[in-house]
This record gives C-alpha cells, structure tokens and sequence, in this order.
C-alpha cells in the first residue's frame, strides 16, 4: 500500500479514537493526534494503559490496526493474506477481509453462489 494511503487511514483511525475518547470518556485529545509513526506508536501504547479504556472494543479494534500500520501488517485479508483494497479501507478502515474471502466466509455463500437471505 502507498505510504500516503496508509497515512490518510491512519490518520482516519486516530480521528475515531479521538471521537470516542471524547464522546464516551470525556477526555480531550488535540488535533492533530500525531505528527509521526513514532509518536503515534507512543500514543497508542500511552492510552491501551489507562484502565478505563480496556473494555472498549472499539478501542481496542483500533488500537488493533494502529498497531499493525505501525508494523507494517495492516491492510491485509487474514484469509488469503493478500491486500485489501484501499477503497474498502477508507469504508471501514477496521476490515479485516479482502471481498472476495468476505463473500466466501459470508454464511449466505453456499457452494459458489450467494445465496438470498429467506424472508420470514
């Protein structure tokens, strides 16, 4: 992935953490959050410490993929291994599937063919 797509979703995702940092626990955090990758790293492990913040899943999701663009993992279907296309990312910079395995571990796919969900 480009350095500077990669750049544009981190910065998407510290925008949420901020978000819910704000909205849920009342603490202000400047913008901008970072200025580089390493002090993103230190935010990142600055705030998984504050033990409020533990039981947050979307925080921790996050912190997930935060810790991963840090490493240089982000961005790729655990299925197939291979990347996942920036326009899903920006959707939804938590995905975790590329759209191909998304479809196929779907439980509507059946035998190759997507299934209509039954109306009932």
């Amino acid at each position: 992935m480009e350095a500077k797509n990669l750049a544009v979703l981190r910065n998407e995702m510290f925008n949420r953490v901020r978000s819910i940092l704000y909205e849920r626990y009342g603490e202000f955090v400047p913008d901008p959050l970072v200025e580089n990758e390493s002090q993103g790293e230190i935010v990142v492990r600055s705030i998984k410490r504050v033990e409020s913040f533990k039981a947050d899943e979307d925080l921790l999701d996050l912190f997930d993929a935060l810790e991963k663009v840090f490493s240089g993992r982000y961005g790729y279907c655990l299925f197939c291994r291979k990347e996942i296309e920036f326009s899903k990312l920006m959707k939804n910079p938590l995905a975790k599937f590329c759209d191909t395995c998304e479809r196929m571990l779907s439980p509507t796919y059946v035998s190759g063919d997507v299934q209509p969900e039954e109306k009932r």
